[in-house]
């Protein structure tokens, strides 16, 4: 795996500073906006699941699909540093910080032209869908994203 950005003809010009080597290109779009002109939450929920999902397949994974296991969201935190408005650009970041048997924490930012606007973590389990267990990571997923960021083997 490596750096990625899915929008790379569009990236826009926003210094990222968390060591994240996976990114995608975001913009706010009108149906973004909340009644104070400003990006509503739930874009940058949305912005986190759609960097997390091309990171997870970037990394090995196959497309979710509900023969195949998927990584399920346990818990999810964040915290809102700055605004984003309409047309804003910005880019989203996602790197795993812990990598467990069966779960791992991914941290996400979206960063601005003024800096860190967002930053979430999540908590996640790799679940069997036909039996809704958890199941191990596989091999190659542990060791693409270990190289990626920098986690020792496990």
């Amino acid at each position: 795996m490596k750096t990625l950005d899915s929008n790379l003809d569009d990236r826009p010009d926003v210094e990222v500073d968390d060591g994240s080597q996976f990114s995608i290109s975001v913009q706010a779009a009108w149906n973004d906006i909340d009644k104070l002109g400003h990006v509503t939450n739930a874009a940058y929920w949305r912005w986190c699941d759609d960097a997390r999902v091309q990171y997870i397949m970037a990394a090995g994974l196959q497309e979710p699909a509900p023969d195949r296991p998927c990584f399920v969201i346990l818990s999810a935190t964040g915290t809102f540093s700055a605004s984003m408005l309409y047309q804003e650009k910005g880019i989203m970041t996602c790197r795993t910080i812990r990598l467990g048997r069966t779960s791992t924490t991914t941290q996400h930012s979206l960063w601005l032209k003024g800096g860190r606007a967002f930053s979430a973590t999540f908590e996640l389990v790799l679940v069997d869908q036909s039996t809704g267990r958890p199941t191990p990571i596989p091999q190659a997923f542990r060791s693409a994203v270990g190289a990626l960021d920098g986690l020792l083997p496990g």
